[in-house]
């Protein structure tokens, strides 16, 4: 690579990102015109790129996390309210046990 483009990792992220401007699209060009070495480098990205697993983050389920922790409030009173005072620390939150029957499903408890 040649030291006249210093963020030329930051635009081919943009490119693979499908986010480059088409002034940026040119820089990329010329910068990959300029040698074999800087081709070979993009292709390498390109394909870490491919082969990268898509983020999770857009496909899991919304949390409703103040209703999350209404439900860990209720469970805990409840639980307090049933002993001596002292919460039922063999019993995990949120995974039955509990006097409420929505909170036995212990996706329901953290996925609305």
């Amino acid at each position: 690579m040649t030291d006249n483009y210093t963020n030329i990792d930051e635009l081919l992220a943009k490119r693979l990102a499908g986010e480059a401007a088409p002034e940026e699209e040119q820089q990329i060009e010329a910068w990959l015109r300029e040698s074999a070495d800087n081709r070979q480098y993009f292709e390498g990205l390109q394909r870490l790129w491919e082969q990268a697993p898509v983020s999770r983050a857009a496909t899991l389920p919304a949390v409703d996390t103040e209703r999350a922790l209404q439900k860990v409030k209720m469970q805990l009173r409840s639980r307090r309210s049933h002993s001596t005072g002292a919460y039922d620390s063999h019993v995990p939150l949120g995974f039955g046990g509990c006097s409420d029957a929505g909170c036995r499903d212990s996706s329901r408890f953290l996925f609305p």
